[in-house]
């Protein structure tokens, strides 16, 4: 659209959408980081336990 010559108009965000997209772009990053380290619990738990000949199980 601007290519073919139409204007932007950008306005400032009110405070409160600010707040609200940073809280959750941190909420996407806990979840990321709460994934990450579940996954590498796991998989550690299911390591040890195989070396202890029991069997891991989780819900899924």
């Amino acid at each position: 659209m601007i290519s073919s010559g139409m204007s932007l108009v950008v306005q400032p965000t009110a405070p409160p959408t600010r707040s609200a997209a940073r809280a959750v772009f941190e909420m996407n990053l806990c979840k990321y980081a709460t994934n990450r380290d579940l996954s590498s619990l796991y998989q550690d738990g299911q390591a040890r336990a195989a070396q202890l000949h029991f069997i891991l199980c989780t819900a899924q």
